[in-house]
């Protein structure tokens, strides 16, 4: 009898149980270099050390470096951006896309401040528009190439998004 015990828990320990935040990743793989450099916009990437597939930046306020990547899902045919927080046990998604639209996408970080929402530079300013947001921590932005931007950022307990272009 104590021989099946020990079993038990040796088998238990070889093979943990998946949590549902790691089931949730099943499938996603972070973007590689491979994944962008035959596109045209492989120049403007040369700008940044990380080529914009991650930026690093304190995103939550509590002093730790935190993680920014683009990851692919080839068998969901999407591209995801993923935030990994110092303190949490697992990544998450924050925005997705059209995976043949991975190689336009791109990462970098950006500082706290005051930031002018792409909205009040419209001429037809919308009702609901905030001009301004006040990013109260190291943030990032996540750049179409020669198009959009929008920064994300985490206040007060909940992820954020500013357009800063369009």
């Amino acid at each position: 009898m104590p021989i099946n015990i020990i079993i038990v828990i040796l088998t238990s320990l070889a093979f943990p149980s998946f949590s549902l935040a790691q089931d949730k990743q099943a499938g996603w793989e972070r973007a590689l270099p491979s994944d962008v450099d035959d596109y045209e916009d492989w120049n403007l990437r040369q700008d940044n050390k990380d080529l914009y597939l991650k930026a690093f930046g304190d995103f939550d306020g509590d002093g730790r470096q935190d993680e920014a990547y683009l990851a692919k899902n080839v068998a969901a045919g999407q591209y995801g951006v993923f935030v990994k927080l110092a303190k949490a046990d697992a990544p998450i998604e924050l925005d997705w896309g059209e995976l043949k639209s991975l190689p336009r996408v791109g990462l970098y970080e950006v500082k706290p401040g005051r930031y002018t929402d792409f909205c009040a530079r419209k001429r037809n300013r919308p009702a609901d528009c905030v001009p301004h947001v006040s990013i109260p921590n190291e943030a990032f932005a996540v750049v179409y190439f020669e198009a959009s931007s929008h920064t994300l950022y985490f206040k007060n307990g909940k992820w954020l998004t500013v357009w800063t272009s369009d």
